[in-house]
């Protein structure tokens, strides 16, 4: 009876043992593949988001999961998006830890499960003064120039080239031939339709008269809601920039008497702007 008692109390003893090393195995082997994945990302955002060069060249050298993202694990969240290192660095403009990085290995056309955004995509839709140089880095470095977030082509590298806020429209432009010459399609679909329509909201002129002067779009062209170019210019804040984009419209063509869903004119929308120089523009009988 005594030794059958004994043997129960070994028993538990052995058993309580196994648990407790099972459980610390297994706590190691979760800290390993935290500490390889998201704790060596969030390390590597840390040493970009302080622009410190030394440390993360440091953290380079003993090399884990590069592209690992940081996750959000309780006090752990760094960011909404969860972009990885790569993506991180170019988003926020840190030229050099984007170089750093990818001369480490980093994987250039990573895909955000989050966002669905390549690193070249968080370059190109910052408002940082360098995105346009770390783009072009990136495509020379085998970024795919036509990725889109979505299957219908819409946040690709073209488009979002067109965006100029932050930047001089010269650099913006340029890019944008680059990735003409480089193949990208500019008939491709994007918001708000094509990229004839995308360079009158984003204003960028330059733009808008290479698509006229090459004959690739009609002037009159509109967006599924009937939104021509003419009426994406004479919207909201009237600027210089606007009053010289609807004279160039004008020259080309474009009609002042389309209407669109809404059953508003481009002279309605100058109405609304209260700019006597563009309501004159486009008045008509």
């Amino acid at each position: 009876m005594v030794r059958g008692e004994r043997m129960k109390q070994i028993l538990k003893v052995v058993i309580s043992l196994i648990l407790i090393s099972s459980v610390i195995y297994l706590s190691i082997i979760g800290y390993q593949h935290y500490d390889y994945n998201q704790g060596y990302a969030q390390a590597l955002i840390r040493a970009i988001h302080d622009f410190d060069d030394e440390a993360l060249n440091k953290l380079l050298e003993n090399p884990k999961n590069i592209d690992s993202t940081p996750k959000k694990l309780g006090i752990f969240i760094l960011d909404d998006w969860n972009r990885n290192p790569l993506q991180e660095a170019a988003a926020i403009g840190n030229y050099n830890a984007v170089v750093a990085l990818v001369e480490a290995g980093a994987n250039v056309n990573y895909i955000n499960s989050n966002s669905k955004r390549t690193p070249l995509i968080d370059a190109l839709r910052s408002s940082e003064e360098n995105r346009i140089s770390i783009a072009t880095y990136l495509v020379e470095n085998g970024a795919d120039i036509n990725y889109s977030i979505t299957i219908n082509g819409v946040g690709n590298a073209l488009a979002e080239s067109i965006s100029y806020y932050g930047i001089e429209m010269t650099e913006s432009y340029e890019f944008f031939l680059r990735m003409i010459d480089l193949g990208c399609d500019p008939y491709v679909k994007v918001s708000p339709g094509n990229i004839f329509l995308k360079s009158a909201i984003e204003k960028n002129k330059l733009v808008m008269v290479y698509l006229l002067e090459n004959d690739m779009f009609d002037v009159n062209v509109v967006s599924k809601e009937g939104y021509s170019a003419l009426m994406f210019v004479s919207r909201f804040t009237i600027k210089d920039i606007n009053i010289e984009m609807v004279n160039i419209l004008l020259e080309y063509g474009a009609d002042k008497t389309l209407v669109n869903e809404d059953g508003m004119t481009a002279y309605d929308y100058a109405l609304e702007t209260g700019s006597t120089e563009l309501i004159e523009l486009l008045r008509f009988e």
